[in-house]
This record gives structure tokens, C-alpha cells and sequence, in this order.
């Protein structure tokens, strides 16, 4: 808890510990012996206090510290909080949500009560394909309740959002699914580190695709008895990805790429041993139902936590769905490259480009990934490019927000790059 006073125009407060609260019913403070609020606190509160239509543009015109980001950026989550409150609330008890004229239903239980507090959400998506909506309906529903979930565990199986062959990899399932992840962090108290993904036959097409464009929103994805078509394994560097296939499930040749695209990962894994995370299980003798055994995969997903800001990153922007960032990496529209493979690391206060030769892209930089107290240098091309401090944005906490309702990965800093 903390108090606040303000006495001749100035504000300063004592942050109180549970125990102090629960020993006492009075308290003695002096004034002097408070801490003033800082100035950044002060205006981003007022700047809060306004309609979120009344707001001017975000206030940017001050510097903070380390310590003042992780308070202004909760301020933003808690504002971000109040003003989604009834729209979450609203999708979540009609099950259903709408953006950009597309729609998303489904199906949901919850499997007993988590000690924490906190629930991890599992996504689980259906087969089917190019069907009628009975027929497609009929396997949404039929795969509803294959598995069980840990304690403390959300299972919501969505109904794809078409009929056709590519039910789950059109390009509007992946701002369904994001919407759908917030509300369940912003009402439900699900963790935003612990969502895992799976889909089966045409689900785990989905899989093959979702995943890598999606990578930074899951602790874990698992695809089941589906064809990876176009999808890329680049950018599933930081995502734990599990392959499941009967060895007989011969039809569009999955049993064969299905080792195809596990062959990549090896390759990957190869050159950046500490990164891509996999393991595939074909089942010998076993056709397209695997009779259930691909269950294995929750207990070993369930003990994984999402990587919010990985020390590499591997983005290849998706033809088909195109997104303006991927962990710390972020580009404007007009900027986007289809098929292009962006990879960039970090050591220490260097962030290197590595991919590719030209381009350009804005760094979505945090205390969390470097020290922001400190300059950054920044190489591309096989040069330095500069070497700047940057600062402390409350502009960037904002923006970063309205890009994704994430609290876990909001950027402090923007940093546009071009070379």
C-alpha cells in the first residue's frame, strides 16, 4: 500500500509493507522523511486522468529511470485494464470476438484451481478443411475434450474461422487469437507466459503456420498429423515446437514432411545450439488418429515458460499475414519485406544485424534486454552504423501497447534503424 500527501503543491508518499499495516492502526510519518513523487509519475497520472478521447498526444517530454519505467508501465497496464474491462468481459461471456469483420467462437473448460492463482491457457484447434460448416462444426466439436490439462489450466478450442483447405492459416486468425489471448490475461488471470498452442490434422496445419508468426505470444506449441504447405521454421528460434505423426499417415505425404521440417530444425539448432527447441515422436504403425497417445506432449509443455525478450531474434515476415513486430523487432508497413529473414542478436550494449543486407527496422528496446542507462551500439552490414544513448520513452510504452496488450513485453524505447 502507499500513501500519498500533498502539502504546499508538492506530492510525496510512503509505500507501506503488508506487515507494517497489519501490527499498527496508526502510523507516525514526517514529512520529511517521505519520498517525493517524481515529476514522470505525476504526468503520465495526470495524463491518464483524461477520457482516453481527451488525450493529447502521449507525453514524452520528460526522462525516467529504471526504476520509474516498471512504475509508468504499470500504470499504462492498469489504465489499459480499465478501459478493456467490459469489452474483454463481454467477448468472453458471449464467447465470441470480432475484428476487422472476422469472427471467432468457441468452446472452453477450466480444469480445477491453480495454487497461484494464475491459469495457463491452452489452445487447442480442430481438423477438417474444405468441408461444409456442418461437417467443419462437427469436428470442432468432436476434438473438443481429447485432452486433459493440469490444475489451473484454461482449454479453449476455437472454431476455425473458415471452411476452406487453409481454415487455420488465414491471415485474420492470428489478431482473433491475440484478442483472444488478452481477454483471458486481462479477465481471467490466465499468465501470459504460460499459453500453449495445439492443433491437429488441419489444427496442426494451423500450427505450422500460427507459430512462427505468432512465435513471441507461446510458452510452447505442438502440432499433430498435419502439413506444414509454405511455413517457415526460422522464426520458431525462441518457441519450443513438438512434432507428433503416425509413421503410417501417408496421405498428403505427411509422415515424409513432417521429418522434412524437423530436419530443418536439427539444421537450425546446429548453427545456434542454445536456441530452437523440438522434438518430433512418430508413432510406428499408426495412421492419421494416433488413438490419443500424442497426449504425451502436455506435461512436457506445461513445464515451459514463454521467452519474453530473447537475446536473438529470427523474423520472417509471412506472406500471408504480415505484422509490424516479432519480440524486439518492429517495422512500419511501407517497410515490410514478405520472405525476408531479419535476425538480429544482442551482447552486451551491441546489437548486431545480421540479416539482412539492407533494410530497415525499429529496435523495441527495455531495461529487461540492456541497460538503457548505458549507449548502444548498433552493427549492420559488417559496420557500425552508431552508437547513441537512448532514451527512456513513456511514448513507446503507449505505442507498444496499442500494438499488443501484453504487460510482459511493453517497450521503453524505440530506436528506428536503416542501413
Amino acid at each position: 500500500m502507499t500513501l500519498r500527501f500533498i502539502h504546499g503543491g508538492e506530492s510525496r508518499e510512503k509505500t507501506l509493507s503488508s506487515t507494517s499495516c497489519a501490527n499498527t492502526h496508526t502510523l507516525d510519518l514526517a514529512w520529511s522523511e517521505l519520498t517525493p513523487v517524481p515529476s514522470s509519475v505525476l504526468n503520465v497520472e495526470a495524463w491518464f486522468a483524461h477520457p482516453p478521447a481527451e488525450r493529447s498526444k502521449a507525453p514524452s517530454d520528460f526522462t525516467f529511470t529504471r526504476a520509474e519505467a516498471q512504475r509508468l508501465s504499470a500504470l499504462a497496464w492498469e489504465d489499459l485494464k480499465k478501459s478493456r474491462a467490459a469489452s474483454a468481459a463481454e467477448e468472453l461471456a458471449t464467447k465470441r470476438i470480432s475484428v476487422a469483420g472476422k469472427n471467432l467462437i468457441w468452446l472452453e473448460k477450466t480444469f480445477g484451481a491453480s495454487p497461484d492463482g494464475r491459469q495457463s491457457l491452452w489452445i487447442t484447434m480442430h481438423g477438417g478443411g474444405e468441408a461444409t460448416a456442418a461437417e467443419n462444426d462437427r469436428n470442432w466439436k468432436g476434438y473438443f475434450g481429447r485432452y486433459e490439462f493440469p490444475p489451473g489450466s484454461v482449454n479453449v478450442a476455437p472454431r476455425a474461422p473458415a471452411n476452406s483447405w487453409n481454415m487455420w492459416s488465414v491471415g485474420w486468425i492470428d489478431g482473433l487469437l491475440d484478442r483472444l489471448i488478452a481477454d483471458m490475461v486481462l479477465q481471467k488471470g490466465v499468465d501470459p507466459n504460460h499459453v500453449y498452442l495445439i492443433g491437429y490434422s488441419a489444427g496442426g496445419d494451423g500450427v505450422y503456420q500460427v507459430a512462427p508468426r505468432l512465435a513471441d505470444r507461446f510458452a510452447a506449441a505442438s502440432m499433430c498429423a498435419g502439413h506444414p504447405n509454405d511455413a517457415s521454421a526460422e522464426p520458431l528460434r525462441n518457441l519450443p515446437f513438438f512434432l507428433y505423426m503416425g509413421g503410417d499417415d501417408a496421405a498428403f505425404n505427411r509422415n515424409r514432411v513432417v521429418r522434412e521440417f524437423s530436419a530443418k530444425l536439427d539444421a537450425l539448432q546446429a548453427a545456434d545450439p542454445t536456441a530452437y527447441v523440438h522434438r518430433l515422436t512418430v508413432y510406428p504403425g499408426l495412421q492419421h488418429n494416433m488413438q490419443g497417445r500424442e497426449g504425451e506432449m502436455i506435461p512436457r509443455m506445461s513445464a515451459l515458460e514463454r521467452t519474453t525478450w530473447p537475446k536473438r531474434v529470427v523474423w520472417k515476415q509471412d506472406g500471408n499475414a504480415a505484422h509490424s513486430r516479432l519480440y524486439w523487432l518492429g517495422c512500419a508497413p511501407e517497410a515490410r519485406q514478405p520472405n525476408v529473414v531479419y535476425s538480429a542478436r544482442i551482447e552486451g550494449q551491441t546489437i548486431t544485424i545480421e540479416t539482412p543486407a539492407t533494410g530497415s527496422l525499429t529496435l523495441r528496446l527495455s531495461d529487461k534486454l540492456l541497460d538503457l542507462d548505458l549507449p548502444i551500439r548498433v552493427v549492420a552490414a559488417g559496420r557500425n552504423l552508431f552508437e547513441v544513448k537512448v532514451a527512456r520513452s513513456f511514448t513507446a510504452m503507449v505505442q507498444s501497447l496499442s500494438e499488443r496488450e501484453d504487460n510482459d513485453t511493453i517497450a521503453t524505447a524505440l530506436l528506428p534503424v536503416s542501413w
